[in-house]
């Protein structure tokens, strides 16, 4: 095996997948971002796919959500299943929030092994390759790739990210896999013609497929690669022109089918199955009637570019993704872009480095693209780090020539690790609505025996609650034919006394209606604080405690609100505490503490969700 292969499949794939896992178990819950992607594969696993079971679909049950694409959630829940029937048998999944684990971390598995493919395919060049580009000046492709492993695993957003379910880190993996064949072609003259053309032609099909399909913004990325492949010579026009026709008919048509068919309006009209919803569909756009198939990515572009609707979750300045958002994902690996810009641009013939120009290439004009639109998220470029990682790690390899050099490097890779880390901590007491719904079930206990009915307000909704998370749900599968593999996840009720978990906006909060609505429920998870959530009509102010159906079951559950810079006298009292806890290890290990002394700032937390129980409702 070649070393390269070895260092990338036999240590940093083993590395990375057991970062990214941890990063799965240790902070298990969700934001809203992903909370479309984690609902449908719960649904799809539970429920199954047939028309008698799309009734139960979270986003039927409680309409208003944005439209995505189900094709991501359909190929999520059909590698996590396996997974999952494993991890029963074996008894690592025990709950239905066990296996919202599971299913996270055969995500996050995926990126990784896409990007150690990408690592292979980057750094890996033939015999012939190397004679004819000339020796590698700036340290060999073996100590590149372990540069670019070391680089990825140190950084936070990668490990963080690539196992929650945004359609982004679904995207992911199409499109890196897409460069990777792109960076094969390049300097493999050991491959024939039309092998080198499959590679191209496979990559513009995944691109294509992603960006029709799953996230409309890499077509940022589908543009430069098409034109560097065109100007190369790799494909000509009419080929490319072919290959992205077919592809993005194929794709339209695929997402046309399965998207309309899943989100069918059930409120209106009974389920048709997958061909008569698609039949009704295009009848209806050839009538002028609605509901029209559905395209959910150019249903985005419309609500979101044409109609500027993206706007309304802020405008930034044109250069904020070169000025702050690709830092902010670079953080301290950022100066050795600039070292690796400096290496590839001198012109050597190193492979490696004509594979990093195409990168480095690929990423600018991304953001480019991306910077025209006003709102900006370092999600949309998201896809281009393993690109900027490669040009980093030419960047590292240059630092390799003085004891000096080294030092620094080492110092930014140190300084990065530590900041992922910190990072991590603070992302993880970010999750209120997941502590609190994990703490309603620790108080109460199992479900047997009594039907808890909880409601769940906004925050809690947005920062953790899913329907993996609520573990006494009811979970029937329907009888059709196709939906025999369903209902995988294990349950801890029977049908009388599951709980009932249940998200309605909007309730009234004042007047006669505002008791009845609010009575029918044994629990709430809210953001009211001291779960004072009815008010006075005239004032709108809480009324007073002795009027509250609800009161507290627990302190509430703190969220992260920043951090306040620790004073002298704070700073000398902590290391002066420091002192002590360390005195007393390993018997009273509390890292969480340790680590609080340790900092210079101080972690703020605020109040943010009340778990709360009804006052006449013993349990």
């Amino acid at each position: 095996m070649h070393r390269i292969r070895k260092i990338i499949w036999l240590f940093g794939l083993p590395c990375l997948f057991v970062l990214v896992s941890w990063r799965a178990v240790s902070c298990p819950y969700t934001k809203v971002e992903e909370s479309f992607t984690i609902q449908a594969v719960h649904d799809i696993l539970i429920f199954g796919v047939s028309p008698d079971a799309l009734a139960q679909y979270d986003h039927q049950v409680f309409p208003g959500a944005v439209p995505r694409s189900f094709i991501g959630p359909l190929l999520l829940a059909t590698v996590s299943y396996p997974f999952i029937l494993i991890s029963q048998t074996l008894g690592a999944v025990n709950t239905s929030a066990d296996a919202q684990i599971a299913v996270r971390i055969c995500l996050g598995t995926i990126n990784v092994m896409a990007v150690a493919f990408f690592a292979q395919q980057c750094f890996v060049t033939t015999a012939t390759a190397k004679k004819q580009a000339g020796s590698i000046t700036r340290g060999s492709n073996v100590v590149l790739a372990g540069l670019f492993l070391l680089i990825t695993a140190a950084q936070f957003h990668f490990a963080y990210w690539a196992s929650r379910t945004i359609p982004n880190s679904l995207a992911l993996p199409f499109v890196i896999t897409a460069m990777t064949l792109v960076c094969r072609s390049i300097g493999n003259v050991s491959k024939g013609s039309q092998s080198i053309l499959g590679d191209v032609r496979a990559a513009i099909w995944l691109l294509t497929f992603s960006t029709i399909v799953l996230r409309l913004e890499i077509v940022a990325t589908l543009i430069p690669v098409g034109l560097y492949l065109l100007s190369t010579g790799k494909i000509n026009f009419w080929n490319a022109f072919k290959t992205g026709a077919i592809s993005g008919t194929m794709s339209v048509m695929l997402t046309a089918v399965v998207d309309t068919y899943f989100w069918q309006d059930l409120a209106h009209s009974r389920a048709n199955d997958i061909l008569g919803a698609f039949v009704t569909g295009l009848h209806n756009l050839a009538t002028g009637q609605k509901p029209f198939l559905l395209w959910p990515e150019l249903h985005a572009l419309l609500f979101n570019v044409i109609e500027g609707k993206s706007s309304e979750w802020g405008v930034s300045p044109w250069h904020a993704y070169a000025t702050s958002l690709v830092p902010k994902l670079l953080a301290f690996t950022s100066p050795l872009i600039l070292f690796g810009v400096a290496a590839i641009v001198r012109g050597e013939r190193s492979v490696v480095e004509a594979r990093a120009r195409f990168l480095l290439l690929t990423a600018v004009t991304h953001i480019a693209i991306l910077s025209m639109l006003g709102h900006k998220e370092w999600r949309f470029v998201f896809y281009i780090l393993p690109a900027l990682n490669v040009v980093a790690a030419i960047g590292a390899g240059a630092l390799l020539r003085s004891w000096l050099a080294k030092t620094i490097l080492i110092a930014l890779i140190l300084l990065q690790v530590l900041l992922s880390l910190f990072t991590g901590y603070l992302s993880s007491i970010n999750y209120p609505g997941g502590e609190a719904i994990k703490l309603l079930h620790e108080q109460l206990g199992s479900a047997s025996g009594s039907q808890g009915r909880v409601h769940i307000d906004v925050l809690p909704a947005m920062t953790g609650v899913t329907l993996f998370q609520s573990l006494h749900l009811e979970r029937t599968r329907s009888q059709g034919l196709v939906d025999r593999f369903a209902g995988l996840l294990p349950t801890t009720c029977e049908k009388d006394d599951c709980w009932i978990y249940d998200k309605t906006e909007d309730l009234p909060t004042s007047g006669p209606e505002a008791a009845q609505a609010w009575s029918s429920f044994t629990h709430i998870l809210t953001d009211a604080p001291y779960c004072h959530v009815l008010r006075s009509r005239e004032r709108g102010e809480a009324l007073a405690d002795s009027r509250q159906l609800f009161e507290p079951i627990t302190e509430p559950i703190k969220s992260f609100s920043g951090l306040r810079r620790k004073n002298f006298s704070q700073i000398k009292g902590d290391y002066i505490g420091l002192a002590k806890t360390i005195m007393q290890l390993p018997n009273d290990c509390d890292l969480n503490h340790l680590m609080r002394l340790v900092l210079p700032v101080v972690i703020v937390e605020e109040p943010a969700v009340w778990l709360c129980r009804r006052k006449d409702h013993i349990a």
